[in-house]
């Protein structure tokens, strides 16, 4: 093999050019995605800072939102807006808090663990917490 302080300018331009199209295929950009929102309640009652998460059952990149103070949360995929197509196993969750020194301040509770089906468009999925880890 060839050190690549030896090749010639040339090869430089040939080689990046190589590079960039391999990597071209690699982009999130390229996934469709459906968007995803909704609201997470209990009772009736809107709750905030909960973890929405959507895995897909398939395998992939996951998507994730954070309900604001009327329970309303929105999924982003990477840096845009939404989750891939198809079944995905939802959960709803505070997520582990920890201090600087890294001691768990407040442990990880999950409310809710749901299958749903993400759709090409817009998908709207509300959820309702009950008790922690209530299938739905």
């Amino acid at each position: 093999m060839i050190p690549f302080h030896h090749l010639k300018p040339d090869r430089w331009v040939c080689l990046a050019g190589s590079m960039a199209l391999l990597l071209s295929g690699c982009s999130s950009d390229e996934v469709p995605l459906g968007t995803v929102s909704g609201h997470v309640t209990k009772a009736g009652t809107p709750q905030k800072g909960l973890s929405v998460i959507f895995e897909p059952v398939e395998g992939g990149r996951g998507s994730e939102g954070l309900t604001d103070a009327s329970g309303y949360y929105e999924l982003g995929f990477a840096a845009r807006k939404g989750a891939i197509l198809g079944k995905h196993n939802v959960t709803v969750e505070v997520k582990e808090h920890t201090n600087e020194a890294g001691i768990v301040t407040r442990p990880a509770e999950k409310f809710l663990s749901a299958e749903r089906d993400v759709q090409s468009g817009s998908n709207n999925f509300d959820f309702d917490v009950a008790e922690k880890g209530e299938k739905q």
